[in-house]
């Protein structure tokens, strides 16, 4: 049996080349066009049926009553009663709502020009998402209002609404059936404030609303203050995933503009060292909102200060003496962690502590520490002494000779095995003349952080908004636990009393329990902060662990860093890199952009976001996945794809991939499994199928038998 050649039929005669064949995919996503943004599924973005950012309006353009829609299918919005003044109308710059549009709380809508039907098209299904800040304490029950059905969010907090934001929404499988809705919550916001529901509406206006609806005669109902950012409508019951993929290919969410902390200290960007801290008043700068923490009883030096350092230089220091600068013996500049020496005399020690004197035992020992020296010329040297673990009797000595990083082993207890004569550790320069320019540095074990002794040192902060809401997230680490009578203290606290705060966040208990508190309620979880990491508390979640509240519990406007409150005996010890404090709960995907914006570090460090691109050569069934997209997972975990193709008939044949390794294929009859290790984000990954079948378009399909003939 022969074949047909291809070449003599002439594909392109036939139509194959003008719809390009390596196009056509079934269910495939491709990249976006616009290179500016992330990448989203094309299918998914086809039922992304309207998109509204109200930022970059002002209250002086000429189209101001409309608010465009973002997507190409003209599904805009209007804005009725506005004043366009402050307090209706668009956000002045410099305020909380720059780039909100606000209402006014009596007949200002935003409305739909379009029917919800012709919004939504065909389809019963569909998705609503809004941005809001509620300005008004009241409630109502007509936010995000679709269509003669009446679905909305029904919203209630029982301390008000007034200050609190909210992504919110819901989806419905069927906008034509009272019930099939289901709340969306878990974005940003409280998630107990508001819920979705469905009761008839006869007579309604069949349009969107963001806020309030027009009854039969047109007139505004249900209008409270809000200040809106934006949202968008999908003709489809949305996962999680496809709404954060949304949220951020339209940039709805503006990280840093319309969603941004309240606070933001970064100790590296901030550029406060142990030199220059008086400076800044001894104080972290708030580079978002002025309210800068005041440090207390921090040392600047050693492990209380910026950096840590095992051992501080200095008379009375970790060693006891320090010979003195002058024309004499010694020329040097001297800070806590460096010496710059350009005279020394041999005869005498640079810095020294007596482990022996007179007959006694000085019980001093020092921790292992690093040194870096530069500058050292031929015959100059410099000599460390130390009581070495392994010959506690005897002096040992290292010997630097030349530039270059040096561990300083630990020096231990001295134990005399006879009366000896005078016995000192410390440091010596052996130059072999005054010519010098050598430069002796301690190197931190931990760099670009605030450190806490754990001693007394404490940050505190006043004047802050009171929260109904909160996300705080910092990048720290725990220096030590202290389990004891009192436990150990938390590493943030807004309790001005044990009756009230926001959170008192990561704590330990005294018999050693992780806990953390959050608007008064108790919860033990299961988070190691003795590892830097970025940790995060949110209203209800500690770290992706859910924690519990007490609805009556209020905020205090004052924040505590390393201690509880103010005189309290309890100090943590720890290193800070950076910190935020959100008025609202962020999901996780929220957080992360937050953290990106601001070059704050991530929540998934050593890890890879499973975003897989497929693409292939013709149209396959189905495609699914061991791992959820928007998941991350482990730098080199394996994942598997699972394809099944349009006929059984056909062969994967070949799988390659930017970002997957160790690629396998296995399977026959119409279904493989591809497995291999996740190396990066995004996952491009390009599938080769062999087949008989051949897609023309318009429904027409060449069989075998068209194309292959028996002989």
């Amino acid at each position: 049996m022969n074949a047909i050649g291809l070449n003599p039929i002439k594909l392109d005669a036939i139509g194959l080349d003008p719809i390009r064949m390596n196009a056509i995919r079934l269910g495939v996503p491709v990249a976006s066009s616009d290179s500016g943004r992330p990448y989203i599924d094309p299918e998914l973005l086809s039922h992304v049926k309207m998109a509204i950012s109200t930022w970059g309006k002002t209250n002086d353009d000429p189209d101001r009553a409309v608010l465009k829609d973002l997507t190409p299918n003209g599904n805009d919005m209007r804005l009725l009663n506005f004043g366009f003044a402050e307090g209706s109308g668009y956000g002045l710059p410099g305020t909380d709502f720059e780039g909100w549009l606000c209402t006014d709380g009596v007949d200002d809508m935003i409305v739909s020009e379009k029917t919800v039907d012709e919004i939504i098209g065909d389809s019963k299904e569909c998705t609503v998402i809004s941005i809001i800040n509620y300005i008004s304490d009241i409630g109502s029950d007509h936010v995000n209002v679709l269509g003669k059905r009446f679905i909305r969010n029904n919203m209630f907090e029982r301390n008000g609404l007034n200050g609190k934001y909210y992504i919110c929404g819901y989806t419905s499988s069927s906008i034509n059936e009272i019930g099939n809705v289901t709340v969306v919550n878990d974005i940003l916001g409280d998630k107990n404030d508001f819920t979705a529901s469905y009761p008839t509406a006869a007579g309604v206006a069949d349009y969107f609303s963001v806020i309030g609806y027009l009854d039969t005669n047109n007139v505004p109902r249900k209008c409270v203050k809000i200040a809106y950012a934006g949202g968008f409508i999908a003709n489809k019951v949305l996962t999680t995933d496809e709404i954060n993929q949304i949220i951020a290919y339209y940039n709805l969410d503006r990280p840093g503009q319309i969603i941004k902390p309240q606070l933001y200290y970064n100790i590296k960007k901030q550029g406060i060292t142990n030199e220059n801290h008086a400076e800044f008043n001894d104080q972290l700068i708030d580079f978002v909102g002025g309210h800068n923490i005041q440090l207390n009883n921090v040392g600047w030096e050693g492990e209380s200060g910026i950096n840590s350092y095992p051992v501080v230089f200095g008379a009375n220091k970790t060693w006891d003496k320090m010979a003195s600068s002058n024309n004499t013996d010694f020329i040097f500049e001297l800070t806590g962690n460096s010496i710059h020496l350009t005279k020394a005399n041999d005869n005498f020690a640079l810095l020294f502590t007596y482990v022996y004197k007179d007959g006694t035992v000085n019980e001093v020992s020092i921790p292992t520490f690093k040194l870096k020296v530069t500058g050292l010329k031929e015959g100059q040297n410099i000599v460390y002494n130390y009581v070495s673990e392994d010959n506690v009797s005897d002096i040992t000595s290292i010997r630097i000779t030349e530039d270059g990083e040096y561990v300083c082993p630990k020096s231990t207890i001295f134990v005399p095995a006879e009366i000896l004569s005078n016995v000192w550790i410390g440091l010596k320069v052996n130059p072999e003349n005054i010519d010098l320019d050598i430069t002796i540095e301690v190197l931190p074990t931990i760099e670009h952080a605030l450190c806490l002794d754990g001693i007394n040192d404490f940050g505190k902060v006043t004047g802050l908004p009171v929260l109904k809401d909160y996300t705080v997230v910092a990048d720290y680490e725990r220096i030590r636990i202290n389990i004891g009578s009192n436990g150990d203290a938390a590493v943030l606290s807004k309790a001005e009393s044990h009756n009230n705060g926001a959170f008192m966040f990561n704590t330990i208990s005294n018999n050693g329990e992780k806990i953390s508190y959050s608007f008064g309620g108790r919860n033990i979880i299961n988070t190691d902060d003795t590892i830097r990491r970025v940790f995060y508390q949110s209203k209800y979640i500690n770290n992706g662990q859910y924690i519990n509240i007490i609805p009556t519990f209020v905020d205090s406007d004052k924040l505590w860093l390393g201690t509880y409150r103010d005189n309290d005996t309890r100090f943590a010890k720890l290193a800070l890199w950076s910190l935020m404090l959100f008025p609202y709960s962020l999901s996780e995907f929220l957080l992360e952009r937050q953290l990106k914006k601001y070059k704050a570090g991530t929540l998934y460090p050593d890890m890879i976001e499973f975003r897989p691109i497929v693409k292939s050569n013709i149209p396959y069934s189905s495609i699914s996945y061991s791992v959820n997209p928007g998941v991350y997972v482990t730098e080199g975990s394996t994942v598997t794809i699972t394809i099944t193709l349009s006929n059984a008939s056909d062969k994967l044949i070949g799988v390659s991939s930017n970002a997957i390794s160790d690629i396998s294929i296995s399977g026959d009859n119409g279904t493989y499994e591809i497995t291999g290790k996740v190396t990066k984000s995004p996952q491009k990954i390009s599938i080769v199928i062999s087949s008989y079948l051949t897609m023309l378009g318009n429904d027409t399909l060449i069989s075998n038998e068209t194309l292959i003939k028996n002989e």
